[in-house]
């Protein structure tokens, strides 16, 4: 039995990251992934890395997801760093130990098809009232979406976006050459055409933005008490108009992203022109829709291909 003052105290561990004013359920959480060591030997100094190397190895094996698996080995890596730095160990057991890979999953993105029904309805212009005034939260979200889709922005980038060019603006329309100016990730400016229909929607929403908008306000977009829409409105937004058209998929923001670069490159084959449009600053996060692409091809193979359809089985 190891000496009393040799273990590790958890409360001292607790205390450090209270004192580096981590929130209360990370403190919780980092302590209690410590539970699967504290069951194999309570003196958690006492470990050596082929130990917690098992460990890692019996929780794949019993199923645990590979990203809890990588929050696991994050939460056993913070403990021995502090070890390692209170001098109660002279290395880190956790140097080199990698949890299993996660895998990339795929952008949820809707069909060509789906985005027909979908912007067919949201996209509707809205009644008037019986002033016969069009009311101007429907115009704006009208042309929130339209202009999503139709330019593959970030969530971040059209709330950036002002409603004219200035000295400080991240982003802005240009409505005489229809193109909107962005500022992606890493402060990088691109410039991206905008088609018809999304221009008809941010003119009619213009017309009707003073009504809603703040004294002052620069931004394009503006939410109920006029300041500049957040991105929890942003979602609200497209989850109102999933819930007034119907539509059978769940839909977020960013999700008319993926949409936009999938049916791009379905359509046109070209991928470095998508790379450009999305701004993405690598090819190779632009590839992950060549995937989406074959899954759309498939699909139509197995559903058209003559010889593709199972045949029944002779009785």
């Amino acid at each position: 039995m190891p000496d009393a003052q040799t273990l590790p105290s958890i409360a001292a561990y607790t205390q450090h990251l209270q004192a580096l004013q981590r929130a209360p359920l990370t403190v919780r959480r980092y302590v209690q992934g410590l539970d699967d060591l504290l069951a194999i030997n309570a003196n958690l100094l006492a470990l050596s890395a082929v130990a917690l190397r098992q460990c890692l190895s019996q929780n794949h094996a019993q199923g645990k997801a590979p990203r809890s698996l990588a929050v696991q080995v994050a939460t056993w890596r913070s403990f021995y760093d502090w070890a390692q730095r209170m001098g109660l160990r002279a290395d880190n057991p956790c140097t080199g130990l990698r949890a299993p890979k996660i895998p990339k999953a795929l952008p949820k993105a809707f069909s060509a098809d789906a985005g027909g029904v979908y912007f067919g309805k949201a996209g509707a212009v809205p009644t008037p009232t019986h002033e016969g005034q069009l009311p101007a939260m429907a115009l704006r979200d009208q042309a929130v979406l339209e202009l999503l889709y139709a330019c593959g922005l970030r969530a971040a980038e059209l709330l950036s976006l002002d409603a004219a060019a200035g000295r400080s603006s991240a982003g802005y329309v240009d409505f005489a050459s229809q193109h909107v100016h962005v500022m992606g990730k890493g402060s990088k400016q691109r410039t991206v055409p905008i088609i018809p229909v999304a221009v008809t929607a941010l003119q009619a929403w213009l017309a009707m933005r003073d009504t809603l908008a703040t004294a002052g306000e620069a931004a394009l977009f503006v939410g109920a008490r006029g300041g500049r829409l957040s991105g929890t409105e942003l979602r609200r937004i497209t989850q109102r108009q999933v819930l007034k058209t119907g539509f059978s998929q769940p839909v977020h923001p960013h999700m008319l992203r993926h949409s936009f670069a999938s049916h791009m490159l379905q359509s046109s084959g070209d991928l470095r022109a998508v790379q450009e449009l999305l701004g993405h600053a690598s090819i190779a996060s632009t590839q992950i829709y060549t995937q989406l692409d074959f899954q759309h091809l498939a699909k139509i193979y197995d559903e058209k291909h003559p010889r593709a359809k199972r045949q029944a089985a002779p009785k």
